[in-house]
């Protein structure tokens, strides 16, 4: 709840600053309501509308294994499935929001309706076709986790195409893998991105991309030498992910550069990057006290005004 407070906080607080709410919220780890369960084989994404009048209410929906895993951690996923959040897609309602793009990875250890999401807002709900929205189920991971040495799970990339006037960008999201010690599964996700995207990008006919998300790993070049040696003694003994952001930004600029810090380990794993030439384009990161991570709010104007 102190997380929802927060997160509705800061979303009034770019509404006063700018004069309008973004216009696509790119969520990461969230749940949807539990009528929107996907847990039908073969259905890993899916799209719905959200009014006022929804009266939500999202509980995790745990397949019967993930139950029996949770069950062995002594972590009772009853409790879990029992704590509800209530009202939170009504009130993105009220703020102006009408479709979720909502896509689970194949192997979700955390519950059959949780994934990414784009969150439209109405401004622009002409300038999006949903049928053209598109989940890439990405590199899985096999190895030591939260659930032992033979955890499972994997992660997804969403694309949407927006099209404002004769501009056109291709939006994407995605959450990378951060269990892998040597980072080899999320650079084999980068990889997958970087050449999807590139693809994606011509076959709907799109001027622009914009990816952002939770990578899990460090942009080099917003650090010093000396900054990334103090965080490479501080890493647990494993080697600093750096890899997976030098593969995303043969995409275009890194525009979280210089941005050193965002989350709970006080560096910048999450990041926006961008392939425009004709948009001015920027980031910025925007804190709470609730989140693990901030909020990056990133601008981009097609005429290159501000």
């Amino acid at each position: 709840e102190l997380f929802n407070k927060c997160f509705f906080e800061t979303l009034e607080k770019i509404d006063k600053a700018v004069g309008r709410p973004p216009d696509v919220l790119a969520l990461q780890e969230v749940l949807v309501p539990n009528r929107f369960v996907i847990n039908r084989p073969g259905a890993q994404s899916t799209t719905f509308e959200i009014d006022g009048e929804m009266n939500d209410e999202v509980r995790r929906a745990f397949l019967p294994k993930d139950i029996a895993r949770f069950d062995k951690l002594r972590i009772k996923a009853e409790r879990l499935k029992n704590w509800a959040i209530r009202n939170v897609y009504t009130r993105l309602a009220k703020c102006g929001y009408v479709r979720v793009c909502f896509s689970k990875p194949e192997l979700s250890t955390y519950g059959a309706n949780w994934g990414n999401a784009f969150v439209i807002h109405k401004r622009v709900g002409q300038a999006v076709d949903h049928s053209l929205f598109h989940s890439l189920q990405l590199e899985g991971y096999i190895g030591p986790g939260i659930f032992g040495p033979k955890h499972e799970e994997s992660r997804t990339l969403i694309t949407l195409p927006i099209t404002l006037g004769k501009w056109k960008m291709l939006l994407a999201s995605t959450h990378l893998e951060v269990w892998d010690a040597d980072h080899s599964c999320q650079e084999k996700q980068a990889l997958q991105i970087a050449s999807f995207l590139l693809d994606e990008k011509k076959k709907q006919g799109c001027d622009e991309v914009l990816l952002t998300g939770d990578m899990n790993a460090l942009w080099r070049d917003s650090y010093s030498a000396p900054e990334l040696e103090r965080m490479k003694k501080n890493n647990r003994g494993e080697p600093l992910a750096l890899k997976t952001m030098d593969i995303l930004s043969t995409i275009g600029t890194v525009l979280s550069a210089g941005i050193k810090g965002e989350c709970w380990t006080h560096r910048c794993v999450s990041h926006a990057v961008y392939d425009g030439h004709r948009s001015a384009a920027e980031t910025t990161v925007l804190y709470n006290e609730a989140s693990d991570h901030g909020l990056l709010l990133t601008t981009v104007a097609p005429d290159g005004s501000k």
